[in-house]
């Protein structure tokens, strides 16, 4: 799924619809819903776990921290 979602040519990555249809997307979500106990809200752990990420409100700070692109531009068509 990752290797798929990484892809640099953006029309071969897959569609949200296929990426929900992925076995890998669908037991990750089943196995999410059970830990949550099938009611849709986020336990404490995870709470504490969002509350770790931290993005600046100007996202284009980012670039300056990012490694930069080292892939070749795909082909056009």
């Amino acid at each position: 799924m990752i290797a798929s979602l990484l892809k640099v040519d953006p029309k071969k990555r897959p569609s949200t619809e296929q990426i929900l249809h992925m076995p890998v997307f669908i037991a990750k979500y089943n196995e999410h819903q059970y830990a949550q106990g099938n009611n849709g809200v986020l336990g404490e752990e995870s709470k504490e776990l969002i509350g770790t990420i931290k993005v600046p409100k100007n996202l284009s700070l980012l670039t300056n921290v990012l490694p930069a692109s080292q892939y070749e531009a795909p082909e056009s068509d």
